[in-house]
């Protein structure tokens, strides 16, 4: 009798615990149950670990007439309990016990007397033999088997054959109901896990890691091994504390204060040996009797969102102070011409004064380096007038060999290697070209003792991955220029600001800080991207990319002739537009010298009623700022409805949206930069008129 109730509750104990684990009623009714099939248990219950009752059921004692006899010998009942252990033994769910009813086992021998106690008992006992093997084969075999699969930790067990429609089927019907939803469970979790950004993690009492999902390994290549036992201040490091001390303090109050915390962000070095920059949030656990047990959180890698950021506020720096120097050198601009105009004029009257002309001579050349500074802050803040033309790069360095040869001196080694089938790229030539000297000059200067100068050029196709990390460029073929020396080179801090306007490494009075700068500002008004690769004492490499262009060169404009031509009027009428009156004086005195017969005004309702109220008008000279409300690109529309056959140039300093388009010239338009020489106008008037004849 004990061996067989004993395994009627090991048959039972692994339903029972999961009962009890889980307080699932409707699982511990089914277990009490499957034991109600044994007619001698009269109660049996399911008590959970703190003692509650999970489920419980009970019948009334048999009783006959011999149950006193019964008692005498076995007792009135006897009871059976099974400990609901975890199968480590760690964890006690609570207990499974029954009370069994001796008389039922006793009164099939205790109801007979003499004779009839002995037929009665070897009839019991040849009854016990049958329903024992039945019991066997028909309910202990198969729940024996039952059992040993749920042991085994099988989450779909097999119904046993003719057990379908019993409380064994029942019971190992339910066992695969919630394996299955626990199964899906841990999936789904697994799942949202695997999907997930970031990565959990899990800290014990004493604040050191003892968990951390596999992402975080992904994420910084720290295996969970490397991270457990650890606190946070360990993975940070003593000088990532010391750089956010004040940071750190408060973040370890918020832990000893065992409060929640979010969006704390530091960084620390991984295995490969770069920077992690992450951001954490966590919530402090507590015990079912209020024991701080540690803190279960997230992390996120926010590494490439921060180095984003920093570009974001690096170009909005230095936009803005594009914008400032801008304006600055627009306003400029006006000053020079009227200066570099004047002292022009001035020197064609003092021929026979040496005196005079040295003078002059000298405050032109000032001017002429002012006005090649205003060059370059406006070349830096992407607002330089542009004219682009398909360019074919190996000529265009080949043909400067000579001059970067003089310029350089003889302690430099120039190297050209250029590649075959270069494509053309899409540049303003004249901007390239000093783009190239800039950086030769530059290399010169970093190799004192002398050495090489290599320049390269390439084909490149830059891909997404390529760009994602940088601003204002796209994916697509660039034309690569690649200017390098053997020079002292830079450190790092030197590199992230030496595009910077006004920044340089040289002393005072030996440079102005804007080479580098108006060279990035051009290759980006171009469309392309300008990289420095550089190491100190290891020379330096900047690459110039600049987009492909889908035309062929101009061979006519190549090699046009640039011998010295007059700049002599015809007899045309020239209209000079401008509000700045010295401005306008200067280009007047220049057109009236050359024998052009001039007419001018300030505003263009004054220009556009001279034409209504004279004859025809050759040229129009206008600046493209007016006052008024009619800007230069207005007037000249309203001029050429009333003069069809009228040719245009604008005077500006500054890129205007009115004529360019992100900095370029739109077709056809003709433009005199400010500040011009005489020469300039002399040239550029001659050019148009001559077009048009």
């Amino acid at each position: 009798m004990d061996s067989t109730f004993k395994q009627l509750l090991m048959a039972f104990e692994e339903p029972a615990y999961q009962a009890a684990f889980n307080l699932d009623q409707v699982l511990a009714s089914t277990v009490v149950r499957g034991i109600f099939q044994q007619t001698a248990v009269f109660e049996a219950r399911i008590i959970d670990n703190f003692g509650d009752r999970v489920a419980i059921s009970s019948r009334p004692h048999r009783q006959g007439s011999l149950k006193w006899l019964a008692d005498q010998i076995f007792g009135e009942s006897k009871s059976y309990t099974v400990a609901l252990n975890a199968k480590d033994k760690v964890f006690h769910a609570g207990d499974l016990s029954i009370q069994v009813d001796t008389y039922v086992i006793a009164e099939n021998f205790l109801d007979r007397s003499g004779l009839i106690l002995i037929f009665g008992l070897l009839r019991n006992l040849f009854l016990a033999i049958i329903l024992a093997a039945l019991f066997y084969y028909l309910l202990a075999r198969p729940l024996r088997s039952v059992a040993d699969a749920i042991k085994a930790g099988h989450d779909n067990v097999p119904v046993p054959a003719g057990h379908e429609s019993d409380e064994l089927g029942d019971l190992v019907k339910a066992h695969n109901i919630l394996s299955l939803q626990r199964g899906e469970a841990e999936g789904r979790l697994r799942d949202f896990a695997d999907a997930a950004s970031d990565w959990f993690w899990e800290m014990g009492p004493d604040l050191r890691f003892s968990y951390q999902s596999e992402r975080y390994y992904e994420i910084t290549g720290f295996r969970t091994k490397d991270i457990v036992g650890k606190t946070r201040a360990e993975l940070a490091g003593a000088a990532g504390l010391a750089a956010e001390e004040e940071k750190w303090r408060a973040h370890f109050a918020v832990q000893e204060a065992r409060q929640s915390f979010s969006n704390f962000e530091f960084s620390f070095a991984v295995p490969d040996g770069s920077d992690r920059h992450v951001r954490i949030s966590g919530l402090p656990v507590f015990t079912a009797d209020g024991a701080f047990a540690g803190y279960r959180g997230t992390g996120t890698d926010i590494t490439a969102h921060q180095r984003l950021e920093e570009q974001l506020n690096q170009a909005q720096k230095m936009e803005a102070v594009g914008q400032l120097t801008g304006g600055v050198a627009h306003d400029f601009n006006n000053l020079l011409a009227i200066i570099m105009g004047n002292l022009e004029l001035l020197l064609a009257r003092t021929v026979d004064d040496d005196t005079l002309t040295r003078f002059a001579s000298r405050a032109l050349g000032a001017t002429q380096r002012g006005a090649d500074l205003t060059h370059r802050l406006l070349a830096f803040s992407r607002r330089q007038p542009l004219q682009p033309v398909a360019i074919d790069i190996n000529q265009l360095v080949t043909g400067m060999r000579d001059l970067l040869v003089r310029t350089l001196g003889e302690t430099i080694d120039v190297e050209l290697m250029v590649s075959g089938e270069l494509w053309h790229c899409d540049a303003d030539p004249g901007q390239l070209e000093n783009a190239i000297l800039n950086l030769s000059i530059n290399a010169r200067d970093a190799m004192p003792e002398g050495g090489k100068l290599t320049i390269e050029t390439a084909n490149a196709r830059l891909d997404d991955t390529y760009v994602d990390n940088l601003n204002d460029i796209t994916p697509g073929q660039y034309v690569v220029l690649a200017i390098s020396d053997t020079g002292t080179g830079m450190s790092p801090e030197v590199i992230t600001k030496a595009f910077e306007p006004f920044f340089t490494t040289k002393e005072v009075g030996k440079g102005s800080g804007l080479g580098l700068s108006m060279i990035y500002g051009f290759v980006k008004q171009s469309g392309g991207h300008a990289r420095i690769y550089s190491e100190h004492g290891e020379g330096t490499t900047v690459k110039v990319y600049l987009p492909r262009s889908t035309e062929g060169t101009d061979d006519a404009t190549e090699n046009a002739d640039k011998s010295v031509v007059d700049t002599s009027a015809r007899g045309e009428v020239v209209m000079v537009v401008e509000d700045d009156a010295d401005v306008r004086g200067v280009a007047v005195d220049i057109l009236d010298e050359l024998g052009y017969d001039v007419r001018q005004a300030d505003r263009a309702d004054a220009a556009l009623a001279q034409m209504e109220g004279m004859g025809g008008i050759d040229l129009l000279v206008t600046d493209i700022i007016l006052p008024g409300g009619v800007d230069g690109k207005g007037l000249a529309d309203k001029a050429r409805s009333l003069l069809p056959a009228l040719k245009v140039l604008y005077m500006s300093g500054y890129s205007e949206s009115a004529i360019t388009h992100q900095g370029r010239l739109h077709e056809g338009v003709q433009l005199l930069v400010k500040p011009f020489s005489r020469t300039d106008l002399a040239a550029k008037v001659r050019q148009i008129l001559d077009e048009a004849r």
